[in-house]
């Protein structure tokens, strides 16, 4: 997770990408067969996945962290405003 003051960085993605993504921690901290994508609400994601190691047959064993948030671009392909976490600054 960022700390407190960190800026977070907000990806555009594609012409074609359907999602903006805020990156909340580097996806190298998890394993890379544990990342889920959660339905938040309508038009918001998170990306969760378990810590490198603590992962084994399929199943976390220390539960799963957020690894980034995602959000439906607007009709003219922009990306919505973020609301990062309280203490937190977001990037353009």
């Amino acid at each position: 997770m960022p700390k407190r003051g960190q800026r977070l960085k907000v990806e555009k993605g594609g012409k074609k990408a359907k999602y903006c993504r805020m990156r909340l921690a580097d996806p190298a901290e998890f394993d890379p067969k544990s990342f889920r994508t959660k339905k938040i609400k309508k038009g918001v994601k998170l990306v969760v996945g378990c810590p490198k190691g603590k992962f084994k047959g399929g199943v976390c064993k220390v539960g799963t962290r957020p690894q980034s948030m995602l959000k439906k671009k607007t009709a003219k392909g922009t990306c919505p405003v973020f609301h990062p976490p309280k203490g937190q600054t977001r990037v353009k």
